[in-house]
């Protein structure tokens, strides 16, 4: 079957493999594009709409470098927009990079008003048409002002999230964590010993009293646990008692069983 008239002008342009299906069109349209610094992610969606063909971000780039819209053409770290793709890329020296003085001027004056960073994310966002997430907007602000993360009435964190399941609660400081072993790291002032673990001592889940806390071993926990010592504070220090005798029972054993097939051996 002869091929269209476009496909052949195509083939004299000197595409190179990889965008030989592309029509001159196409390219005119990307190159358009790119000469007023739309993003390449924005680029690809554009393109995807228009010509209903499916193009990654990656694929715009390397056709601009191949086919440049202007002599020494390169792609453009940021955008007027804002940060190119919503986000800082890594490599970069300074996190405001791409950025106009207008949107550095909008930051520090939004963090003059001791907002959440999620909120000034989403007025950023709302004004420079970006798409910032708030961990993006905290860099920059930190990289910008003396931004420190708002605070509560007493100086605490602002408002920590938790989430309670029918086994245990945990709170969100950055990372979830069991609700517990927070409270008990918070009061010791110190983080639970590797190969340890906090458990409570009357095998109740929604008691976090300090005195009901307690730091074992996990042969200790898998040990109270199995023998039912978990009923309060009394049965608690027994089960400790029977744990250290009954470790102290098996290393007696394994010791006189050794002794046994040494005596045997030298009996041979």
């Amino acid at each position: 079957m002869p091929e269209s008239a476009e496909r052949q002008q195509a083939k004299g342009t000197g595409q190179r493999r990889g965008f030989k299906n592309l029509l001159p069109a196409q390219i005119e349209f990307v190159k358009a594009l790119a000469v007023q610094n739309v993003p390449a992610t924005k680029i690809a969606k554009l393109f995807s709409a228009e010509f209903l063909m499916p193009i990654s971000d990656k694929s715009i780039i390397r056709l601009l470098l191949k086919f440049p819209p202007s002599p020494g053409w390169k792609p453009k770290r940021g955008s007027p927009a804002g940060l190119a793709n919503g986000r800082i890329r890594k490599g970069r020296p300074r996190a405001e990079s791409g950025l106009s003085q207008e949107q550095i001027d909008f930051l520090k004056i939004i963090a003059e008003q001791s907002l959440p960073s999620a909120r000034m994310a989403g007025l950023y966002n709302d004004k420079f048409k970006t798409t910032l997430s708030d961990d993006s907007i905290r860099v920059l602000l930190h990289r910008l002002t003396n931004w420190q993360p708002r605070k509560g009435p007493q100086g605490g964190r602002a408002k920590e999230r938790q989430i309670k399941t029918k086994w245990q609660t945990y709170i969100c400081r950055g990372k979830y964590r069991y609700k517990h072993v927070l409270l008990w790291e918070e009061y010791h002032g110190r983080q639970v010993k590797k190969g340890h673990c906090i458990i409570f001592k009357d095998d109740n889940i929604e008691n976090f009293a300090l005195e009901n806390l307690a730091e074992v071993s996990w042969g200790q926990m898998k040990f109270l646990k199995s023998k039912g010592y978990l009923k309060g504070d009394e049965f608690f220090k027994i089960g400790l008692t029977m744990y250290e005798i009954t470790q102290r029972r098996a290393e007696l054993s394994s010791r006189s069983a050794e002794a046994r097939k040494s005596k045997m051996k030298g009996a041979v």
